[in-house]
């Protein structure tokens, strides 16, 4: 969600009483026997008090930062043998984090005798664009290709590994890192960039979707109903041309985010989104949302969940296959200043390591005088950069279909 050139209005009534469609149960997720359990780990540093337990997913170690400013971190003190071979896999960490409002970085630290990987997580001020919040047991994903090296490391040999969280230096109750294991996943068979482009703007329509097409690329719009047909903004005649014409998602979005709702209105408010696609006769995509800002919580990721079969945060950089979480996609948000060739290196990278590249673009102009405005030359440079990659670009149902995702369960 980005505000442009007109006030919101609010959704009509008869939106907001339009009922979801019953759709069929999400898969469940696949249990993982860890490779690095929770009690071969310990406090490495930055570190007070800690305690072990278990619940119904298996041990793990709770450890208090040893105070402001500390840098937490937890890991095997002693090398591995055997070392863990990480070739063709992605790893996922099961953490949790309390106080998570004192954090201000993560990272995963994979090291073996020559070099270190650093795969980090994308940490704001403000909790709930986190994939990282307070209280929330997390099975978190990471893939190599966001990964910084130091020195030499061999991904084959990997002998140590060590979860770090950073503190804010004023003070504040102790930030608390919680580990319930290490786990590794097989890679797929390929890589795919989603190009992604939010709040239903009528450039998507006259500039986007042509510019896809000459390279046989689909994307998803993510709109937001109440702005449709509004100055600036995509009619439905557009949005019915996006879909059957350039065979695009429209897909799900709003102007306010979801924290800003009371609780008693926001199941309106997102039956009122979907229902008013459904109504349409919009296809696959109104079953996949983005959050506006990217906010979200445990609240709102459990009405979420109940509604839709993916949702796409504003950041976290490429997202796994198959993803820890389909309703928390992470994202790569494209600002003015991004380089096309960073792009073109990113999906290079996805690629490579395998990894789905959610690309997020908002506003297209010739002279960009905001962050959310990207060039449309630049964005022409960018897309053959994607060409010349040769990774799959594809819409984000057809991803998750091809995941084997199902639909969610009401």
């Amino acid at each position: 969600m980005i505000p442009r050139r007109t006030a919101r209005t609010p959704l009509a009534a008869a939106l907001v009483a339009l009922a979801a469609l019953a759709l069929g149960a999400l898969p469940e997720a696949p249990q993982v026997t860890p490779l690095l359990a929770a009690t071969a780990l310990q406090p490495l540093r930055g570190a007070g008090a800690d305690a072990r337990g278990a619940d119904v997913t298996g041990p793990w170690l709770r450890v208090e930062s040893a105070g402001p400013g500390a840098m937490l971190g937890i890991g095997n003190a002693a090398p591995l043998d055997p070392p863990l071979d990480l070739r063709d896999r992605f790893v996922s960490l099961r953490v949790r984090v309390d106080h998570a409002e004192r954090l201000t970085g993560a990272e995963l630290a994979l090291s073996s005798r020559e070099g270190a990987f650093l795969i980090p997580v994308t940490v704001f001020a403000d909790e709930p664009m986190n994939l990282l919040q307070s209280g929330q047991w997390l099975d978190l994903t990471l893939g190599f290709g966001a990964a910084r090296s130091v020195g030499t490391p061999d991904r084959a040999a990997i002998e140590r590994v060590e979860w770090r969280l950073s503190e804010r230096a004023e003070p504040g109750p102790p930030l608390v890192g919680w580990v319930g294991g290490l786990s590794a996943r097989p890679l797929p068979p390929a890589g795919v960039v989603s190009l992604t482009f939010d709040d239903g703007y009528d450039d998507h329509y006259a500039i986007a979707a042509p510019m896809l097409a000459e390279h046989g690329f689909r994307g998803t719009a993510y709109v937001m109903p109440d702005q449709i047909g509004l100055p600036g903004y995509l009619t439905l005649e557009q949005l019915h041309a996006l879909e059957r014409d350039f065979h695009w998602d429209v897909a799900a979005h709003h102007f306010t985010p979801f924290t800003d709702f009371p609780p008693a209105e926001l199941p309106g408010i997102l039956d009122g989104i979907q229902g008013y696609l459904a109504a349409q006769g919009l296809g696959a995509g109104r079953l996949h949302l983005a959050y506006p800002l990217g906010k979200h919580d445990a609240r709102i990721l459990a009405l979420v969940r109940a509604r839709f079969a993916t949702a796409r945060l504003a950041s976290g950089g490429a997202e796994t296959l198959p993803p820890a979480d389909p309703l928390r996609l992470r994202a790569y948000n494209v600002l003015a200043t991004t380089p096309p060739a960073a792009i073109a290196a990113a999906a290079r990278r996805a690629r490579d390591e395998r990894e789905w590249l959610i690309l997020m673009f908002h506003y297209l102009v010739d002279a960009p005088q905001r962050d959310t405005e990207y060039p449309i030359g630049a964005l022409r440079e960018a897309l053959v950069g994607i060409s010349d990659s040769g990774v799959a670009v594809r819409p984000v149902s057809e991803v998750w279909r091809d995941q084997g995702g199902a639909s969610p369960a009401r």
